[in-house]
């Protein structure tokens, strides 16, 4: 069977995390629901499914998504199987979530962040790659089928301006800190201004892992997890943490105002925008940078915002 109602998915599948987004019985009047897991999947035998997380089925193989574990990498790209097999486990995870009939197959209107580059030279290859697929999968031993009827693409940091602004008037710069990257656009009247927007590579992760590196010398091995869970509150701060991870985050700040700089904003006719996962851990510092010259919004929610606003997107 088939149901053809179109589900409202919207999923952004980061260098660190995939982020997902559906609506509350799949109806746009209703609460936004979000998830989150590691971007990350790794082939494995059934044998081993008894440690690890969550589990699918593709093509007649099995993989463990999601699993603790983080991997710097230069690639860019997010037409990659990793990131294919982490859409479509974001996707099986809001069906199940809105309890759909495993015995028919659903059809969904799809959107998908991908990296400011990609938006504007790849757009056709992410098309290519998801529209009209049809997949069968297990997802922890649920079936699940579905069909990407549509594909709408939005670019990261675009959610930003649609979930922290309350008008289209004015100018606004959104500073999206990922995983991997970070992300500059300005805005005019809710538009992008030609020639002011760019992605570099000041994303948390490579903070993280300096920080790691520099606690692990003191003899006990870190990862970049570790030092998550320490700024999180998970795990307790080993001595010299705050003022090794001050050092590091002032420093990083510091490149991310350069950026900033080159585009030569008026601070009295612009609001930055802060959002993005990677910037709630340099809360703190990037106000400490930017709130004596410039107007200032804190995401409430960054680490969703950009999936949010394309879920927003996908019904307008």
């Amino acid at each position: 069977m088939v149901n053809k109602e179109m589900i409202y998915i919207a999923i952004d599948s980061g260098k660190s995390h995939t982020k997902v987004a559906w609506y509350e019985r799949n109806n746009p009047k209703n609460l936004i629901i979000t998830d989150a897991f590691r971007t990350a999947a790794t082939s494995i035998k059934p044998s081993d499914f008894f440690n690890s997380g969550t589990v699918i089925k593709y093509d007649g193989c099995y993989y463990d998504v999601g699993h603790n574990e983080v991997r710097l990498t230069s690639e860019n790209s997010k037409l990659t199987m990793t990131h294919e097999l982490c859409v479509f486990t974001g996707i099986a995870t809001a069906l199940v979530d809105l309890d759909m009939n495993p015995k028919e197959t659903q059809f969904i209107k799809l959107a998908i962040n991908v990296p400011l580059h990609d938006f504007k030279t790849d757009k056709k290859k992410y098309i290519d790659q998801y529209k009209n697929k049809a997949v069968k999968l297990i997802l922890n031993k649920k079936p699940v089928h579905f069909i990407i009827h549509s594909v709408d693409l939005f670019y990261e940091g675009s959610g930003a301006i649609i979930k922290n602004t309350t008008t289209d008037i004015g100018d606004f710069y959104v500073i999206d800190i990922g995983g991997r990257n970070d992300t500059h656009i300005l805005f005019s009247n809710f538009r992008p201004v030609k020639n002011r927007n760019t992605m570099t590579n000041n994303g948390v992760l490579p903070l993280l892992q300096s920080v790691a590196n520099e606690l692990s010398a003191g003899g006990y091995d870190y990862d970049i997890i570790d030092v998550e869970e320490i700024v999180k509150g998970v795990k307790p701060k080993p001595s010299r943490f705050d003022e090794i991870f001050s050092q590091y985050a002032k420093n990083h700040v510091g490149r991310i105002r350069n950026q900033v700089q080159t585009f030569k904003l008026i601070p009295d006719h612009v609001t930055i925008i802060i959002s993005g996962g990677g910037s709630l851990a340099l809360k703190p510092f990037l106000k400490e940078e930017f709130a004596n010259e410039f107007k200032m919004i804190f995401a409430k929610v960054a680490q969703f915002d950009n999936v949010c606003g394309g879920l927003l997107q996908l019904v307008k």
